[in-house]
């Protein structure tokens, strides 16, 4: 390899083929690659390898994370999305303190394509809520996953060449996704949450809305305890949250009808967009009655919304009251001609009244 040439010579090594069902890929997992790596890099630099879950049985992934930490003393992982991650690892520490956070954050605001694209990808340009929801591992935790099977053997270009010389396929799904539950778990403590908001240096409504995306995470994989769990802690940074009083909403399914108006009170002097989410969640579970009450408080604070009054028109509808669900509409119209939402809601109820 070409890095086994060179010594201190490289502040980044970046290992942008992260599929272990391409040719090869797997000897850049190696402990002899690791050295190599290491040696190359200068005081301060750093390895960056791209791993795609999809294509790394889950006891693979603990045994990179176990050779890795055999060769670099300061090593974690970033979470991409839920099907790659990226890799780090370094002969210093990852983050050295907030004062590094605040020198990342200044070149990140120095740069409107970077900061453009990480708004984009992944909805903040903001340093400290980055790692808060996308570090998942430090050492510590990569160490746990190191430990998780039991086993010590590490990976060298020799037991690869034992265990499998060609190309595997992707693994099971569902296996796929417990790797991505068990990651999460493993990343999301309060030790783990407590230390990096301090070392970020982010501010408390900062990390109770890191706390609605890491909830989030939990319970698109199906694990709605946890979400609850990190729900609560985000609560207690911000007790007002909105983003957070919508998720307890939801994911508790509750049903109390002074409970959901008196939530959604406080919701909404905050957040607009987070109580309709609310009405929308509400809707889909075809708890109509508590949605009609949201989009009904909500037409008062957004009386010239579309959207809302044909929201509202739907539900409506959905509860059988045509004649309310018909002025919501003519609102909505009369409001927006051109919204979209509107013109499929008024041609479904043409397309009713002509039917059988």
């Amino acid at each position: 390899m070409a890095i086994q040439s060179h010594s201190n010579a490289f502040d980044l090594i970046l290992v942008n083929y992260g599929d272990a069902r391409l040719c090869g890929i797997r000897r850049l997992w190696t402990k002899e690659f690791y050295v190599s790596a290491r040696r190359a890099l200068s005081p301060g630099g750093m390895l960056v390898e791209r791993l795609a879950l999809g294509s790394i049985p889950p006891s693979d992934l603990t045994a990179v994370a176990r050779t890795v930490l055999a060769v670099f003393p300061y090593s974690g992982m970033l979470r991409i999305s839920d099907a790659e991650v990226l890799l780090l690892a370094s002969a210093t520490p990852l983050i050295e303190s907030s004062n590094s956070v605040h020198q990342a954050q200044a070149l990140i605001d120095h740069l409107p394509a970077v900061h453009s694209e990480l708004r984009q990808y992944f909805g903040s340009a903001a340093v400290p809520t980055l790692l808060l929801t996308r570090f998942w591992l430090d050492e510590g935790g990569l160490r746990f996953l190191a430990g998780s099977d039991d086993e010590r053997n590490l990976l060298t270009d020799w037991t690869w060449r034992l265990r499998l010389p060609g190309p595997r396929g992707s693994f099971d799904v569902r296996e796929s996704q417990t790797l991505v539950g068990d990651l999460l778990a493993i990343s999301t403590t309060p030790a783990a949450f407590e230390h990096w908001s301090k070392l970020s240096g982010c501010s408390d409504q900062e990390a109770a809305a890191a706390c609605h995306q890491i909830g989030s995470l939990f319970e698109a994989n199906g694990q709605p305890r946890q979400a609850l769990k990190v729900l609560k802690w985000g609560l207690g940074f911000d007790p007002a949250q909105p983003e957070l009083l919508a998720d307890q909403l939801l994911w508790s399914n509750e049903e109390d009808s002074n409970t959901v108006e008196e939530t959604v009170s406080v919701i909404e002097k905050r957040s607009v967009a987070a109580a309709y989410r609310v009405a929308v969640g509400l809707s889909q579970r075809r708890q109509t009655k508590l949605a009609i009450l949201v989009l009904t408080r909500l037409t008062k604070i957004s009386s010239e919304s579309a959207t809302v009054w044909a929201s509202l028109a739907s539900c409506h509808q959905a509860a059988g009251d045509l004649k309310r669900a018909q002025e919501c509409l003519d609102k909505a119209q009369a409001l927006d001609p051109a919204n979209g939402f509107v013109q499929r809601l008024r041609q479904e109820r043409i397309e009713g009244r002509s039917g059988p």
